[in-house]
């Protein structure tokens, strides 16, 4: 087996790394290319790779862990899971989920249900939940049918073909292939599925009426929170707040999508200012009388364009509790602060999230960390990125960061990976906030990894001390991030 590294973690963490990481190793050592994990809360999990074959990983159940999942041999396209649930989108637009709980209806199928059985009709003997089968979501492909046995024709009413999938807690976004509109489902109290009315639960998919017509680029769901991040640059926002974890300046929960204006240090301004002011309207009579025939309703439409002096968003990234984006300057902003300051792992602490901590960036108080803001390691990051893409410049460069480079946001720790262009280069990690410890496995043996030395560590000093560490390793070109341990292969 390869080597590989373990990221903040005792060998008492680590259920199920051996075994997880083999089993990925032996498609790498293959050919194929692993581009994204994804895992519940607990117990489950999911791997893509570069060939469109969706991986289940299961360490409870031996008998499951590293098999294919079901509609998910080939094609797959994106794959997302939220604390119970995981959805997978396919090549052909169709949609698919499945999972072990969908008190929310977070599985978008019209069903709500709180577990489901094996099919012995129990649970496992040691307390793991069984999975559903995946199930194809109606209404979501490339909308042709066969109509007896003959010739395939177009419906007049087509499916919506599907390009990306992303989940929080018990919600579930999808957007569509044309990047022209925005599909939701499940827990809906915080406002995370975009709609003014907040249902408690919503077992099929809805379009979020705001988001329609817009071009979109990106969907981010975490926790009970969500963002769009628009063609043009412009982000958008909406869901629970408590932290601060949306970048408008307050703690304030928001319902609807409210544009997020990343400039320097300073409250963001109201949602409605935001809003395209040729696109709202007042009633300016009574509603069913003669006058109101010659003037137009309120009309609700955000405007694409970014504002005077706003940054350029290229890819965002979030947690339950913090979020990270790179703007076209190559500036990383962070915001968010984690309710708990601190926390305990077995017999010691964790260094107290008093200075710059997962934030990246010093602040005086507690509500600068509710606006975006630069993380210190940006030129840093800058520095590292152009040197692994030498002939790469503008647009080009930020393209293959957003490809290229991994970052999974946790809400104590930023993980971030640039992987070496060749067996030549070593990869890069970097680590922002707590759980610094790397150690590399090799052959059953764990050696503990150096991080890079860098003068302003020696210094002590808050204003160039950003808490972060930087390691060079051998290898590793992706991040698995489980419940019980995150690791670079």
């Amino acid at each position: 087996m390869a080597p590989y590294a373990v990221v903040g973690a005792c060998s008492a963490a680590t259920y199920g790394c051996e075994e997880t990481i083999e089993i990925l190793g032996k498609r790498l050592e293959a050919g194929d290319t692993l581009l994204k994990v994804a895992y519940c809360a607990k117990h489950y999990g999911v791997a893509l790779f570069r060939s469109g074959c969706l991986i289940l990983l299961a360490p409870g159940f031996p008998e499951y862990h590293g098999s294919t999942v079901q509609n998910g041999e080939d094609n797959v396209k994106d794959v997302a899971a939220g604390d119970t649930h995981i959805v997978f989108c396919k090549e052909d637009g169709t949609v698919h989920s499945f999972g072990y709980s969908n008190i929310y209806g977070q599985l978008g199928d019209g069903s709500v249900w709180t577990s489901h059985k094996a099919e012995g009709g129990e649970d496992s003997d040691d307390g793991v939940p069984a999975l559903s089968a995946p199930k194809m979501i109606s209404g979501f492909g490339n909308g042709s049918y066969d109509v007896d046995g003959g010739d395939v024709i177009e419906g007049r009413r087509l499916c919506v073909p599907i390009t990306a999938v992303s989940c929080g807690s018990h919600h579930t976004l999808l957007m569509t292939r044309k990047c022209n509109a925005v599909y939701g489902c499940g827990l809906g109290l915080s406002g995370q599925l975009g709609g003014k009315r907040k249902p408690p639960l919503q077992a099929s998919f809805k379009s979020i009426r705001l988001l329609f017509g817009l071009p979109i680029r990106q969907i981010a769901a975490a926790g009970n929170h969500s963002f769009v991040l628009l063609q043009t640059g412009k982000l958008l926002a909406f869901g629970d707040n408590t932290s601060g974890q949306l970048g408008l300046g307050s703690t304030k929960a928001v319902g609807t999508p409210t544009p997020v204006a990343i400039r320097s240090v300073s409250p963001q301004p109201r949602g409605n200012e935001n809003l395209d002011s040729y696109a709202i309207k007042t009633l300016r009579a009574a509603w069913g009388s003669a006058e109101s025939m010659y003037f137009p309703l309120r009309v609700e439409r955000i405007s694409p364009e970014l504002g005077p002096g706003e940054a350029r968003i290229v890819s965002i990234w979030c947690s339950a509790n913090r979020s990270v984006l790179l703007t076209s300057d190559m500036d990383w902003l962070s915001c968010g602060l984690p309710i708990s300051r601190s926390r305990c792992i077995g017999d010691g602490q964790q260094q107290r999230m008093d200075r710059y901590g997962a934030l990246g960036r010093w602040i005086k108080d507690k509500r600068e960390s509710t606006w975006f803001g630069k993380m210190r390691w940006s030129e840093r990051l800058g520095v590292a990125i152009k040197t692994t893409f030498p002939s790469l410049a503008g647009d080009a460069l930020l393209e293959a960061t957003r490809s290229e480079v991994r970052l999974v946001c946790f809400n104590h720790f930023v993980v971030l990976l640039i992987p070496g262009k060749d067996a030549s280069n070593k990869s890069l990690l970097f680590l922002q906030g707590e759980g610094q410890s790397v150690e590399t496995v090799q052959g059953g043996e764990r050696l503990s990894v150096a991080a890079v030395a860098r003068a302003d560590k020696l210094l002590q000093d808050r204003e160039v001390d950003d808490d972060s560490c930087e390691y060079a390793l051998s290898g590793g070109h992706a991040i698995v991030a489980t419940d019980h341990f995150l690791a670079v292969i």
